[in-house]
């Protein structure tokens, strides 16, 4: 039996290859994608999502648009980052459908998996906070949950906080205090973990999704300029690479304490080492990730 998995993300560039690393695993069976605002707005997350699947022929896997803001504030967007429309892509033929929202899509399908769904987080946590907010009987058919998000002692969007965790801080404090097992890859997870241009075009295969993945780095390289000399951070796509094979990095265990406040420390991150059992990924092999990606891309 396969393992069913639903991802719950902002595209965003990172999450674009992250996706394709999840959609090309033989493993898995992906119930879904779920959207949320963050990287960019949600319809232009969506429309994105929309997009990665249209140009790797999944387009039979649902996309379903979620929150649109945070629980308590409003999201501030990555396009600075990302670029145009939060890829770098015009994305304007897709249209999405909010026929069916994230936390209905995400409670049945736990409700009705026969096995246990292992759920990647590469986005802000509201769609999974608010869904297991509703019902938390629903974690009893829960595999495990995957979360990139935070960073201790170090930041990406103020100098405390990390971007997924600033944005939603409420919703990132209470699904790590779900009694619940999480595997949670920070950016301390990613330290020397940058792919320079020579490193990307490993990745840039002759398959459908080396071919976008060309497209899409070649897009984020050009726009940000300079500011790209130091490489490429692929935050989201070691969550997935960490589900994908566990022993791809090393791990520390305890509880993790967030700020909520209002300010520049809003996210702001502590790791309570041994007093929890969060798994906290450190170490990541470079060498066996990048090989990882290019075996998977080139199928």
């Amino acid at each position: 039996m396969k393992q069913p998995v639903i991802i719950d993300c902002d595209p965003g560039t990172d999450d674009a290859i992250a996706l394709f690393l999840a959609l090309n695993n033989p493993n898995w069976n992906i119930l879904g994608i779920t959207i949320t605002g963050g990287n960019a707005s949600l319809s232009d997350c969506v429309k994105n999502a929309l997009y990665l699947l249209d140009v790797t022929n999944n387009s039979h896997i649902p996309v379903i648009p979620g929150a649109s803001k945070a629980i308590v504030r409003e999201f501030r967007y990555g396009y600075d980052y990302h670029g145009l429309n939060g890829m770098g892509l015009n994305t304007d033929g897709y249209e999405p459908d909010f026929k069916v929202d994230a936390i209905s899509f995400i409670s049945s399908q736990i409700e009705k998996s026969i096995d246990p769904v292992k759920i990647i987080a590469l986005g802000p946590l509201t769609n999974i906070a608010n869904t297991f907010k509703q019902n938390q009987d629903l974690l009893t058919n829960i595999d495990e949950i995957i979360v990139m998000g935070g960073g201790f002692g170090k930041g990406n969007i103020t100098p405390y906080s990390e971007f997924n965790f600033y944005n939603d801080p409420e919703a990132a404090s209470f699904v790590l205090n779900l009694n619940i097992d999480i595997t949670l890859i920070t950016l301390n997870s990613l330290e020397n973990v940058f792919l320079n241009r020579e490193q990307c075009k490993l990745l840039m295969t002759e398959s459908l999704y080396g071919k976008a993945t060309d497209i899409i780095l070649t897009k984020w390289f050009e726009f940000r300029g300079e500011l790209s000399n130091k490489g490429y951070e692929p935050c989201d796509v070691i969550a997935v690479a960490v589900a994908t094979i566990p022993d791809i990095c090393e791990y520390q265990y305890g509880s993790v304490i967030i700020s909520c406040t209002s300010d520049e420390h809003a996210g702001e991150s502590d790791l309570i080492i041994g007093q929890g059992k969060i798994r906290h990924a450190i170490n990541v092999n470079l060498n066996r990730f990048i090989k990882l990606i290019r075996d998977s891309f080139s199928n």
